[in-house]
């Protein structure tokens, strides 16, 4: 199965295939590194972390019926694990 590959005619390819590669960083700040979904436009990461607690609370930044239903959708699941309140507020444009 491997034999191809000792070929010597095919070192020369393999080399430039190392080398190709080996140009290219990794990008270690992507959100492609990321599990989220959906998928952020953008995304900074820094020491910390996101605790949610008893006061936390979901915003949304528009009043409509679409983006409630996905508020209420993360707070009753989230409600859910947490045992916390999570209020939703809305603040208008």
């Amino acid at each position: 199965m491997f034999s191809n590959l000792l070929n010597p005619a095919l070192l020369p390819v393999l080399c430039c295939m190392l080398v190709i590669g080996a140009n290219h960083p990794v990008a270690e700040n992507t959100t492609k590194s990321i599990s989220i979904i959906p998928q952020p436009q953008s995304l900074k990461r820094d020491d910390g972390s996101f605790v949610i607690g008893k006061t936390t609370k979901i915003i949304l930044a528009q009043d409509d019926r679409e983006l409630s239903s996905v508020g209420e959708q993360l707070a009753a699941r989230l409600r859910t694990v947490t045992g916390y309140p999570l209020e939703i507020k809305i603040i208008p444009d």
